[in-house]
């Protein structure tokens, strides 16, 4: 199905596309009502085409698929701004799985993780009460036990 996924935004972003993340509880519980996906471009987009290009993902992926989708588009420079504590990407430490991108995506998230493991940073959702500095731990232990 990642391959499916991969496939659809490309057809849409073309060489725009930078990155695929998926994160979230269908990461970290195994499933969840919806795939929360992180699409990075290479450069900026205008919110009306932004907009657009999420919606004829959504779509497509709906129709091929039959799974719902939860996309946040966002360019490479957003991306790097939003590695730091308390913003969204803070559920990373939770998990997730890069379906496109280099390593360069990876070792900047993995940085992120490394400096959000020595922060007081608590999670709250639907799903309880989460401690993202002791999985970002987790999370890096994981990775440098891989390599």
């Amino acid at each position: 199905m990642s391959g499916d996924i991969v496939k659809i935004i490309r057809e849409v972003l073309g060489d725009r596309l930078r990155a695929i993340i998926v994160f979230g509880s269908t990461v970290y519980l195994g499933s969840g009502r919806d795939v929360d996906m992180l699409v990075v471009t290479n450069s900026d987009i205008d919110e009306k085409l932004r907009t657009r290009f999420s919606s004829t993902i959504c779509a497509e992926i709906i129709r091929r698929l039959k799974i719902t989708p939860n996309i946040c588009i966002m360019s490479y420079t957003e991306f790097l701004e939003n590695l730091a504590p308390g913003t969204f990407l803070s559920g990373l430490a939770l998990g997730y799985i890069i379906l496109y991108g280099d390593g360069e995506i990876e070792s900047f998230i993995m940085k992120f993780l490394e400096r959000l493991s020595k922060e007081q940073a608590v999670l709250h959702n639907r799903y309880g009460s989460w401690n993202l500095s002791y999985y970002a731990r987790i999370q890096v232990s994981r990775k440098h036990r891989a390599s």
